[in-house]
């Protein structure tokens, strides 16, 4: 909910900067194009406040039985191995993602290198954490039980789903409805408050029921017929669907961010609480990732087909500067053209758009269809204590290679 509220003020001050400053102070807040010690300084001064706060009420509240474990040995524990791989990775597919079609053509040996080796760095983290790592920051184990795998594509499908909504919307805002800047981050209102209260409900709601099974199948139904109804979002201001449309997929979108999360957690020991955790936001993140790409592309390649009608209505120079990747950043060129242009302009946003739209709609398809496939299993109201430290660590791995050399054995008892 905390989240949710940022990201609802978040959109509104950026519009603030943008109109009453610049569009860099965006930048400058999160440390990007100012000289390093101006940053530092900026930051040092800015986060003193909030940081001394987040430090006492840690040190004082916060109490947790952690076995002191000596320096060098914790070192050594830690799967080198696995972190570096999957940090590259991850830094080249993301890299490749972010440079294809926008620094780089699709073609170029860079973008290819990147998109290709990415993911067969991916491989050998996956063989580094099946074979290798002793204590494996992500235990290949949970994969094995397919309701994981399962929770883990609703989350994938989730994370796209919500990035193109909350990417596009302000776009349809601008360059179909001709907001501002500041007026596009006030009208996402509906989908970030629905999106807050909806996820503060339903953990209510599994906190007296126990079931989050319910708010999983309801939440991607809720998905489906909300970005669905978006395809019907009006060329002019029609407050109603505007503002009923983003509640609807608010309903949609909210309830998931910790009931897939408990669907997860509930088919696994509480000692891999912390892993699935971290898998899980490593997933959800990478979603975002890809999901901002598939929506450009499919919004891009939109405008593409749009071209020639561009130029014989509003000429070469002006077609050119609302085709592909240029639209997105030639969006406040349409305010600026005559009436006759500017409503041609906007319905050619207007008709890309709503392919964006339905590729959410898929995404949400895709994600109600892992309910399937994802178990339900009552919460448990007994607090199990979980065990950490590297002795702790030891004994799990010695489990794991038992449970490997009994597997290998044909399920017979290893002494």
């Amino acid at each position: 909910m905390t989240w949710a509220f940022a990201s609802a003020i978040g959109p509104i001050l950026g519009g603030v900067l943008t109109e009453k400053v610049s569009w860099r102070w965006c930048f400058y807040i999160n440390r990007k194009s100012l000289p390093l010690h101006v940053c530092e300084t900026l930051t040092n001064w800015a986060t003193v406040p909030i940081t001394g706060v987040a430090f006492f009420i840690i040190a004082f509240v916060l109490h947790l039985d952690t076995p002191k474990t000596p320096v060098v040995a914790g070192l050594l524990a830690v799967d080198w191995l696995g972190s570096i791989s999957i940090a590259g990775a991850t830094v080249m597919f993301l890299l490749g993602l972010t440079l294809g079609g926008v620094i780089y053509p699709w073609d170029s040996p860079i973008v290819i290198c990147l998109l290709v080796f990415g993911p067969l760095l991916f491989l050998v983290f996956i063989a580094i954490e099946w074979k290798v790592a002793r204590y494996p920051i992500m235990p290949l184990e949970m994969f094995q039980n397919p309701s994981n795998v399962a929770s883990l594509l609703g989350v994938f499908f989730h994370g796209m789903m919500m990035v193109l909504g909350s990417f596009f919307l302000p776009l349809y805002f601008q360059s179909v409805l001709g907001a501002t800047a500041l007026l596009s981050g006030v009208w996402m209102l509906p989908l970030a408050l629905s999106l807050s209260f909806t996820s503060a409900g339903t953990g209510w709601y599994i906190s007296a029921t126990g079931r989050y099974m319910d708010c999983i199948r309801v939440a991607f139904a809720f998905a489906v017929l909300g970005f669905g109804l978006l395809y019907d979002l009006p060329l002019g201001k029609t407050w109603s669907k505007i503002i009923i449309y983003q509640i609807i997929c608010g309903l949609g979108i909210g309830p998931n961010f910790q009931s897939l999360l408990l669907a997860l957690q509930n088919q696994v020991k509480p000692h891999h609480y912390a892993t699935v955790t971290a898998t899980l936001g490593f997933t959800r993140n990478l979603a975002t990732a890809v999901g901002v790409v598939i929506g450009n592309v499919v919004f891009q390649n939109s405008m593409l087909k749009q071209e020639s009608h561009l130029k014989a209505s509003l000429g070469p120079d002006i077609a050119e500067m609302l085709s592909g990747k240029n639209a997105e950043a030639s969006v406040f060129l349409v305010d600026k053209l005559p009436t006759l242009q500017r409503d041609i302009a906007r319905a050619a946003y207007y008709s890309s758009l709503r392919n964006v739209w339905l590729t959410a709609v898929a995404l949400a398809a895709a994600g109600l269809i892992t309910c399937v496939f994802i178990k339900g299993k009552e919460l448990s109201k007994v607090h199990e204590k979980v065990e950490t430290g590297l002795a702790a660590e030891e004994r799990k791995a010695i489990a794991r290679k038992a449970a490997a050399e009994t597997k290998k054995a044909g399920g017979k008892e290893v002494v």
